[in-house]
């Protein structure tokens, strides 16, 4: 397009120089719902998104708003799943000349852990948010068996045998974590203190299990690995094996609970015993998932 301007008597008509500019049109855009499905496992292979612009072409960049639970390349659609928790992403499309830049609403993958699975800080996760008796809405892994210096190691529940700690009778699944900060507190020395003081993953918030818990791991044994099953040897008191594990549970001033991993039909019991025997010790820790 140009102007022109008419002689006003004293100066000339003129016309000016040709001036061009493209309208560009909206349009939209969206990541195909056949690139991906609803949930995957944390270790399963990631898919890879792909989209569709209602019209025109241009540069596609992918990204992820929540990178802490799973990260994408921008120019390929690329998925990487980082942890457990709700990943977010979208696609933008850069204008083409003809058409408007445009960017696609949100989608959402549920990324999960299973039985099994290694958890954040080098463990094995061995309880689900959906696991029976869990309402704390938490993953829970456990150490390896080689945590404490090639195994677990055995060691009486407190440094003290007739001293009610308090605050550590919880038994279900989820007051493993108040029940050891209580022990360790209390107790210069003892399972709880060995747990709380381990640090797998780099992480600080290891605890001794509940009795729940620690019969829960018994349930995942196999799944967990590592664990003591046969009766190879005496612990700290006449009577005593390594085949039984401490929880955090407290009873009363002089017993705690440990659970029984030895094969057979007593494997998974707990039952009230003496604080001053040594049993083994396997932290764990829990832990929500992101988003």
């Amino acid at each position: 397009m140009r102007a022109a301007i008419a002689s006003d008597g004293t100066y000339d008509a003129a016309t000016s120089a040709t001036v061009s500019f493209t309208i560009t049109g909206a349009r939209t855009i969206s990541v195909d719902g056949g690139s991906y499905v609803a949930t995957y496992n944390r270790y399963t292979t990631a898919p890879t998104l792909t989209s569709t612009a209602s019209v025109g072409g241009g540069v596609k960049t992918y990204s992820s708003t929540t990178v802490t639970v799973c990260t994408i390349v921008g120019a390929t659609g690329v998925v990487s799943f980082v942890t457990a928790g709700t990943c977010t992403l979208r696609v933008a499309i850069a204008s083409d000349g003809t058409y408007d830049a445009a960017t696609s609403a949100t989608i959402s993958i549920t990324v999960t852990y299973a039985i099994g699975d290694t958890g954040p800080g080098g463990g094995k996760i061995f309880i689900l948010p959906s696991t029976e008796g869990n309402s704390t809405g938490k993953y829970f892994e456990a150490a390896l068996g080689t945590w404490y210096s090639g195994s677990d190691i055995n060691r009486a529940w407190c440094h003290t045998s007739n001293t009610l700690v308090g605050g550590a009778s919880g038994t279900a699944i989820g007051t493993g974590q108040a029940n050891s900060t209580a022990v360790a507190a209390f107790c210069t020395s003892g399972a709880a203190d060995e747990a709380v003081a381990y640090a797998g993953g780099g992480l600080s918030d290891w605890f001794l299990p509940s009795q729940g818990e620690l019969q829960q791991m018994y349930t995942q044994r196999a799944s967990i690995g590592g664990f003591v099953t046969l009766n190879q040897c005496c612990g700290g008191a006449p009577g005593t094996t390594t085949i039984s594990y401490w929880s955090s549970s407290e009873v009363a001033s002089t017993q705690a609970i440990p659970v029984h991993f030895g094969e057979g039909s007593g494997g998974g019991g707990g039952d009230n015993y003496g604080k001053q025997y040594g049993f083994n010790v396997r932290p764990v820790r829990m832990f929500s998932p992101i988003g």
